[in-house]
């Protein structure tokens, strides 16, 4: 009895055993089976994301911009009227679309950089250490490249802009008091920054070939910034302010060929023609591959910034003489005494003739009709290019009248 007693005993322990085992083994698979799910979901999810971001990137839409650092990211923008504005200089080295931009370490390197009209950058006195406070120094080719130097959801600022700014600040005369920084500017060239611009006296990279080549110049006492308006053929718009002075210097012809190294400063807003230039990108790569490496280009864009910019019967000096040649002078703005300058826009297409000619801003006395209908009247300009084709393309043009 005693013996069989303890069989009963020990078949059930066995029995107990048997059916936690069971019940574990079966939590084991329920857990397996829930992780598998897990699994699938997450799959699912991961494919869904590659699919979403590639059907995002068919459509042309860059989520992130490949040239914005984690500095730039956390950068407060600066309100100043209606504008906002980046609160430092630019310092990156790569376009939007993450092409490097190059870097020119010598003289040699940048003097280069401007004949060919290639974009380049540069620290000041060739000193990394100058980046971290002033931003880098780029010339006009790396401004306009159609890449994009700004980050994403910024662009660089068109002289109308500029003046936008300074207007609002009081005028030239005054403006540069309330841009520039409460430190930093040599002598007692220091701002009250109430604009909270915060200009600060990074200096200048001159490139004057048939004088003194490359140099570096005035930091501690200059500050100047590139816009996006070209001035006319080797020569672009900027603004410049001094120790020595509060007025805001809006230079296009002396000292600031587009091979000069400038600061940056960018402003708000998505600029059209890169965003165009980008998806155009994307386009033609989804086009090669969809048909075997080929692709065809939009032929009605028209671009406000070209690889290689539309150049005028004789270049710049042939259109000197062609101005000199043709443009009249008012006999209204003669008695009124009207003098300035006229800046146009109009477009060149890829035949090189000229259509759309407007007026940007004007001095009346009869010098703005003058001025459009010279322009309307010039010979066959050579087109613009992009990736080595002929495209439309944007021009914005000083036309001077000065009283003899």
């Amino acid at each position: 009895m005693i013996l069989s007693a303890r069989l009963d005993s020990l078949s059930q322990i066995l029995r107990r055993d048997r059916d936690i085992s069971r019940e574990k083994n079966q939590g084991y698979e329920n857990d397996i089976s829930k992780l598998k799910s897990q699994v699938e979901k997450l799959s699912i999810s991961l494919e869904n994301a590659t699919i979403q971001f590639e059907s995002l990137e068919r459509s042309n839409v860059l989520l992130v911009s490949l040239n914005d650092s984690l500095e730039s990211i956390l950068e407060q923008p600066v309100t100043i009227g209606n504008q906002v504005w980046k609160s430092k200089n630019l310092n990156v080295d790569r376009f939007r679309n993450g092409d490097p931009i190059p870097q020119a370490k010598t003289a040699e390197e940048w003097e280069r950089a401007g004949k060919n009209r290639q974009p380049a950058w540069c620290y000041y006195d060739n000193n990394p250490a100058n980046a971290e406070k002033y931003g880098k120094l780029y010339n006009w080719y790396a401004v306009s490249d159609p890449r994009g130097l700004a980050p994403r959801g910024w662009h660089i600022p068109s002289d109308e802009e500029w003046a936008t700014l300074i207007d609002y600040l009081g005028g030239d005369e005054v403006a540069g008091g309330k841009m520039k920084s409460k430190e930093d500017w040599n002598g007692n060239g220091n701002g009250a920054n109430v604009s909270g611009f915060t200009a600060l006296p990074a200096g200048i990279r001159y490139n004057i070939y048939d004088y003194d080549g490359s140099y570096f110049s005035n930091i501690g006492r200059t500050a100047g910034w590139w816009s996006s308006s070209s001035g006319g053929i080797g020569v672009a718009w900027m603004r410049q302010l001094n120790s020595y002075s509060n007025n805001v210097d809006n230079v296009a012809w002396e000292n600031n060929n587009k091979s000069n190294g400038y600061s940056v400063r960018c402003i708000k807003g998505n600029d059209a023609s890169v965003e165009e230039y980008l998806a155009n990108q994307l386009e033609a790569k989804a086009n090669s591959a969809n048909n075997g490496g080929s692709s065809e280009e939009k032929v009605d864009i028209i671009y406000d910034t070209v690889e290689t910019q539309p150049i005028p019967p004789g270049g710049f000096s042939g259109w000197n003489k062609y101005l000199s040649d043709n443009l009249e002078y008012p006999t209204q703005a003669r008695r009124m005494g009207v003098e300035g300058t006229v800046i146009l826009a109009f477009v060149i297409n890829t035949d090189g003739s000229i259509q759309d000619v407007e007026v940007m801003r004007g001095i009346g006395g009869g010098c703005d009709e003058q001025a459009v209908k010279v322009v309307k009247a010039s010979p066959k300009w050579e087109p613009g290019k992009q990736r080595g084709k002929a495209v439309r393309t944007r021009m914005r043009m000083p036309i001077q009248f000065k009283l003899g």
